[in-house]
Order: structure tokens, then C-alpha cells, then sequence
């Protein structure tokens, strides 16, 4: 199955099983300040081409778990405009 299936999936049953957070908040979501400032570290590094092997793992994770983040975000907005 496609990501954008999980993605769909995960929204739509989150919202109708009673997501304990209001959608409003999956929508406002950010990262924290240091998760933020670790990320901006990192894509410095890669810029400079610093990035250890573990480094640079863990920015393709950031960037995995910031798509995920994203598309979720979009699909919680697009069930609220359709319910």
C-alpha cells in the first residue's frame, strides 16, 4: 500500500475514534525548539559536507518523519473541510 493510504488511514481513524487531541491541534503541530535548532544543526553539517554516517541517518529521519508530519497535517485539514 502507498504512504498516501497510511497517511489517510492514520487521519481518518484518528479523527473518528476519538483522537485524544483535537484535530486543530495535529494541525498546529511543530517541532520543538531544540528538535528544531538539532535539525538546523544537521542541515548545516550537510551543507558543509560534515555529516557523519549517523548524522546523516538521523537528518533522513527528520526529513521521513517531517513528510509524515506534513502529509498527516493535510489530511486531517481535508477530513475537517469534508465532515
Amino acid at each position: 500500500m502507498s504512504e498516501e493510504y497510511h497517511y489517510g488511514f492514520v487521519a481518518k481513524n484518528s479523527l473518528r475514534s476519538g483522537l485524544t487531541c483535537a484535530p486543530q491541534a495535529i494541525v498546529d503541530f511543530k517541532f520543538s525548539l531544540a528538535t528544531q535548532e538539532r535539525i538546523g544543526e544537521l542541515l548545516e553539517k550537510n551543507r558543509e559536507r560534515q555529516l557523519t554516517a549517523e548524522e546523516s541517518a538521523e537528518l533522513d529521519d527528520y526529513e521521513r518523519l517531517n513528510r509524515f508530519v506534513c502529509k498527516f497535517k493535510l489530511r486531517v485539514k481535508e477530513l475537517r473541510t469534508t465532515a
